[in-house]
């Protein structure tokens, strides 16, 4: 590093690749996905369903 400044890479804040698709499946998925697991938690037959 030099003299404390960042000379190389991404900028800070900047999103890689992996982290691009998943705030997109989270955008598709998110709702859908949150609901199921509420449901198992509230309506799961034994406790290690409910603890997912």
């Amino acid at each position: 590093m030099a003299a404390g400044r960042k000379t190389g890479g991404r900028r800070k804040g900047t999103q890689n690749k992996a982290t691009a698709e998943v705030k997109e499946l989270a955008g598709q998925y998110g709702p859908e996905a949150i609901e199921t697991l509420v449901d198992l938690m509230r309506n799961g037959q034994n406790d290690q369903t409910r603890r997912m």
